[in-house]
């Protein structure tokens, strides 16, 4: 009766196994073939985060697709995770619009994009810039000082083990599937061809309200906006003024910060929004936004 028992109970392993397998492929098949393209390279993974750093040194091509775009997003990880990749290419498919999101995390995000601008001479017509925490910022975080200082290592023996290393532990947490023991940690790709992020993982949802808060700005805020209104100016770029949807922001900034200093915005979009970590948008929100975000663009540069 024992060996009947332990029969069945390999048969049901084996069977859970391949279902585990099945399961496994078939989120590999949805989530994980646009790898295979040279557009995308990994961003951050359990191990390490290369922010900055790793787009600077390893996308030696961004530059090109920065010269050619038409607009500029500039801001934080809000934006970053905020505007959907499939959104932004279809854009250039359907309108021809050639949209490049040059956001950074840490509080350096707008002076460092804009830092990247100069160093490219690639002056578009138009900087989107997200109103945020640290809204043009005069000084550089450690992560840029970094950055800036080292250069680019493509064939760095670090960043050849933080490839592998990431990509062997990805494997292995999808195949781990969705049990008890699936790992909750999250990998982030950037493209260099609209500088836009995927991310996945086994992502949670959690839903907050985004609304106007009415709170004011600070001296130093306004001065920093104003030195950046003349940046733009000196190169005749045209901002315009948005924000991607996170807890804690305040959406009213938009139109306070635009009409003080006479400067085109996108209307925030209130309304309900779902989170994975209480400051960033999940995916599916990241498209709902970045549909209305495309549209409002598009009714002001038309």
């Amino acid at each position: 009766m024992s060996i009947i028992k332990t029969i069945i109970v390999v048969i049901l392993m084996l069977l859970l196994l391949s279902h585990s397998i099945k399961e496994r492929n078939n989120v590999l098949d949805d989530n994980y073939n646009f790898l295979s393209d040279d557009e995308f390279s990994i961003l951050q993974s359990p191990r390490v985060t290369k922010d900055k750093i790793q787009f600077y040194r390893t996308f030696s091509d961004y530059q090109e697709y920065l010269k050619e775009s038409d607009i500029i997003v500039l801001g934080n990880s809000r934006p970053l995770l905020g505007i959907s990749h499939n959104k932004i290419k279809k854009l250039e498919t359907k309108a021809k619009i050639k949209l490049y999101n040059l956001s950074f995390a840490f509080s350096d995000n707008v002076n460092f994009g804009r830092y990247l601008i100069d160093e490219s001479g690639s002056f578009p017509k138009y900087v989107a810039v997200h109103v945020g925490p640290y809204i043009f910022s005069q000084n550089f975080s450690i992560q840029a000082f970094d950055t800036l200082s080292k250069g680019k290592w493509t064939n760095h023996l670090e960043y050849m083990d933080f490839i592998l290393a990431s990509r062997l532990q990805l494997n292995l947490n999808y195949f781990l599937g969705n049990s008890i023991l699936a790992t909750n940690n999250h990998y982030y790709f950037r493209s260099a061809k609209s500088g836009c992020v995927r991310i996945f993982g086994n992502l949670s949802e959690k839903k907050f309200s985004y609304k106007s808060m009415n709170t004011s700005f600070s001296p130093d805020r306004l001065k920093d906006t104003a030195d950046f209104v003349d940046w733009a100016k000196e190169r005749s770029i045209q901002p315009i003024l948005f924000q991607v949807p996170a807890p804690r922001l305040d959406p009213s900034h938009v139109p306070m910060l635009a009409k003080r200093f006479e400067l085109p915005y996108i209307v925030p979009l209130l309304g309900i929004y779902s989170t994975f970590d209480n400051s960033h948008l999940t995916p599916k929100s990241a498209e709902i936004f970045t549909d209305y975000f495309i549209a409002e663009l598009k009714n002001l540069i038309q």
